[in-house]
């Protein structure tokens, strides 16, 4: 199997998704940027995001194309897996991918939207994240092939979230050592 040009951290809001990426590329020099507060940039809310859904999702996939295109380094993308879902797909027919589920406890995913800074990310809103999570576990999650899930139930001084994490970025090492 082939080095994955792109991997994807796959998970409902508040799962630690751009945290895994933020360490992931750090640890393994990986080509990382945060689509989704570029998105909030442009578009100002989600919900113009969502009236403009169409061209947004365009330019992502332009710029993913033009990261996976410059060859030297691996490509992260997070994602909840639906409306991008199509475009992931198309490039997983053109490149090799790698789809890491990343999985929460509600409850806690539920704290993490809620504390975590506002304007950064599309669901800043506790109570709806914790729907969408019931959302996420039972109709999306089900529906994608992933490489690797990674259990990411980490909160600051618990040590055995933390080597948990430890042993996620491990494995994701494993997936990006494929030659």
């Amino acid at each position: 199997m082939m080095r994955p040009r792109l991997v994807v951290f796959l998970g409902p809001p508040g799962s630690g998704k751009s945290h895994l990426g933020e360490l992931a590329a750090r640890r393994f020099d990986l080509d990382y940027v945060e689509h989704e507060a570029l998105l909030l940039g442009r578009w100002g809310s989600r919900e113009a995001f969502i009236a403009n859904k169409a061209a947004a999702l365009d330019g992502i996939e332009a710029d993913l194309r033009a990261r996976i295109g410059r060859g030297h380094r691996t490509v992260v993308f997070e994602s909840t897996g639906l409306s991008d879902r199509p475009m992931l797909e198309r490039l997983a027919t053109e490149h090799p991918i790698a789809i890491v589920r990343v999985d929460a406890p509600r409850a806690l995913c539920v704290e993490r939207v809620r504390s975590r800074p506002k304007g950064r990310h599309f669901e800043d809103d506790a109570e709806s994240a914790g729907r969408f999570h019931q959302f996420w576990t039972r109709d999306v999650a089900p529906t994608w092939t992933c490489d690797l899930a990674v259990d990411n139930d980490a909160v600051a001084g618990d040590a055995v979230g933390i080597a948990r994490t430890q042993a996620a970025l491990d494995a994701i090492g494993t997936l990006l050592a494929r030659a």
